[in-house]
């Protein structure tokens, strides 16, 4: 095991996941395998390293994490955004100015920057999702000045999402129609639609565009 920690502390390891409980102990792994964190396994009785920042734990067991930050399986289970969750707990990330990009479609980029960092991607299904999706980021920054920007390339989609999204967003949610052009003009190929509708959401989210009340 000492071999294990010294390996994680020259490889920048930043997590310990700690949990007697075997189900729970593979639930957060593949969480955090499907978001390529990487992260040390302890037992309950073994040290935290100084280089941990955070701990990943369960509800019953977080008195485990004694003084480190700690983020526990029921919190990242019941999210749909658990990326930007561990990010801004393994970061103390001071969120004060949160953009959100989405380029509407038949398969819908989202993207999330604090200020210029990437903090969440994803490919939305359907317009509910995107919906799910920001209400979640816009209640867990809810102290964070907020703009959503939101491509207008489907007009008929762009300006319903526009409208879903003003209905539950606070005051300091600006919301934005932007200019798609030159979006979408790279050549993709079929099985890397993803990051295509990824990519032109990234550049939607850093346009200018025209208010939307």
């Amino acid at each position: 095991m000492l071999g294990t920690i010294e390996k994680s502390r020259k490889t920048n390891v930043r997590i310990a996941v700690i949990t007697l409980d075997s189900k729970a102990y593979y639930k957060i792994i593949k969480i955090l395998k499907d978001h390529n964190f990487s992260f040390l396994s302890l037992t309950p009785n073994e040290r935290i390293p100084n280089f941990v920042n955070l701990v990943i734990t369960t509800e019953l067991e977080k008195h485990l994490a004694l003084k480190t930050k700690y983020i526990t399986l029921e919190e990242l289970s019941n999210s749909k955004t658990q990326r930007y969750i561990i990010l801004s707990k393994l970061s103390n990330l001071t969120c004060k100015n949160i953009i959100i990009g989405i380029d509407p479609g038949h398969r819908t980029g989202l993207i999330v920057y604090n200020d210029d960092k990437e903090i969440y991607a994803s490919v939305c299904r359907s317009i509910n999702q995107v919906k799910k999706t920001v209400k979640e980021i816009s209640e867990y920054f809810k102290e964070s000045e907020i703009v959503v920007k939101i491509g207008k390339g489907d007009k008929h989609n762009s300006h319903y999402i526009a409208k879903t999204i003003r209905s539950f967003v606070n005051e300091n949610t600006k919301i934005e129609i932007v200019d798609e052009f030159g979006t979408s003009n790279q050549k993709t190929k079929p099985n890397k639609r993803s990051s295509r509708d990824i990519r032109a959401a990234k550049i939607i989210a850093f346009r200018q565009g025209k208010p939307y009340y």
